[in-house]
């Protein structure tokens, strides 16, 4: 089976260029090809798919990547989230996050950012986010800052880095623990440094609609061997098999006699990601520099058209920083209809959607569990209700960008 000619058939074709042949902006389009298709096939021909040498591969090239000293590949990057706070809050950890210390979390969030502190009895503190850059704004982080506190969690929104500076310093004045969720910012830097490597842990997603793709799959990273071996026998049921050797070693000498290849030590999820998964993902890693200056030549033609349009803003990439755009968030400054927008845009088969999930404490689900919020969310209330977002991907071509400019620039005209 040649799978390269497959694709240019025309039933697979449209699958992998949906907007090639018509005027429109999906959300997202695959970044993957045949290569990967290829890759698959070869791993699913050795029968070997869960975790294994591939999966190892990819780590060890995700670890040069961002230039850390460790990385999980994991089957989310929402378990990413899980195993990061879990790691935090296991007994095995000096100084762990014990029940009831508090994380502080901007409002703006993901879901699956805030339910591993609630999963581990934690409690996250709500504060407020920088309307223009859409990102947790320090100065709320440090007056939100209790006797309880022992952790910030920021999120890079929307592949924004987030003022790491600042956020640093406070890390380091109050001993805190710092995570970053970089699900949407793969790729993004903050002084030439990729984000997800300023905290203790740093998190990553390659779902689908995500700047490159291992189906769904995820990977937390870390340069602390404790936390790592901690996360590393989580991941995995809570057993020994892939620990480095030395720490495995040392388990199995005191339990002698118990079966090394079923040693169970700690707690454990099965959070492990597939051959399969990481079979695309070495793969993907190829095409990951391409797929981030695609994206930033796009949003510098958005970027430039915005500077017209005044009832439309872009979100302003943050100062010394290079922005991956997970996608284009807009926010209106002009009391217009957000819904009747977005309607109209989806309907000229330009894709919208929310800015993450909005203010989660709007949320009904978090209603149920025990939250703080510290200062007024305003910012965050207002971003959930006057903001949107269009893709921003690798298979968007210029006259696709001049007919997206051209409908909003009718929407602010004709309102």
């Amino acid at each position: 089976m040649n799978i390269k000619n497959l694709l240019n058939n025309r039933k697979y074709k449209k699958n992998f260029f949906p907007t090639r042949n018509k005027l429109g902006i999906r959300l997202h389009e695959p970044t993957y090809n045949y290569k990967e298709i290829d890759s698959v096939i070869e791993t699913l021909l050795s029968s070997n798919l869960t975790f294994g040498k591939k999966t190892q591969i990819f780590e060890k090239k995700f670890e040069k990547l961002v230039n850390t000293k460790n990385a999980l590949y994991v089957n989310s990057g929402s378990s990413a989230n899980l195993l990061a706070l879990s790691s935090l809050a296991n007994p095995y950890l000096k100084n762990y996050l014990k029940p009831g210390d508090e994380v502080i979390v901007p409002a703006l969030s993901w879901s699956t950012s805030v339910w591993p502190i609630i999963q581990n009895n934690l409690t996250p503190v709500f504060v407020d986010v920088d309307k223009k850059t859409m990102n947790i704004d320090p100065r709320n982080i440090e007056k939100a800052i209790s006797k309880k506190t022992r952790a910030i969690l920021i999120i890079h929104t929307y592949g924004n880095a987030c003022n790491m500076k600042e956020i640093v310093k406070i890390k380091k004045k109050y001993n805190l623990f710092l995570i970053e969720d970089t699900c949407e910012a793969l790729g993004t830097k903050y002084n030439n440094k990729y984000c997800g490597t300023y905290g203790d842990i740093g998190t990553y997603s390659f779902y689908f609609s995500h700047h490159i793709t291992t189906g769904e799959g995820g990977m937390m990273v870390t340069n602390n061997r404790e936390i790592n071996n901690i996360a590393n026998t989580l991941r995995a049921h809570g057993w020994v098999r892939n620990l480095p050797t030395k720490e495995k070693i040392k388990f199995e000498k005191k339990y002698k006699n118990i079966d090394k290849k079923f040693l169970f030590v700690n707690l454990g999820y099965n959070l492990r990601g597939s051959e399969i998964g990481a079979s695309i993902g070495i793969e993907q890693l190829k095409k990951f520099k391409s797929i981030i200056s695609k994206r930033r030549k796009i949003a510098k033609k958005f970027i430039n058209f915005f500077k017209s349009i005044n009832h439309l803003k872009l979100q302003l990439e943050t100062n010394n920083s290079n922005h991956s755009w997970f996608g284009l968030p807009i926010y209106l400054n002009k009391k217009i209809d957000i819904k009747k927008i977005r309607s109209f845009l989806d309907k000229k088969n330009i894709e919208t959607r929310p800015i993450i999930c909005g203010n989660i404490t709007s949320q009904p689900a978090l209603k149920k569990f025990k939250y703080k919020i510290k200062g007024n969310l305003k910012n965050s209330d207002f971003i959930m209700k006057n903001s949107f977002a269009i893709g921003c991907h690798q298979n968007i071509e210029d006259r696709n960008i001049k007919y997206a400019q051209k409908l909003l620039k009718k929407i602010v005209n004709e309102s």
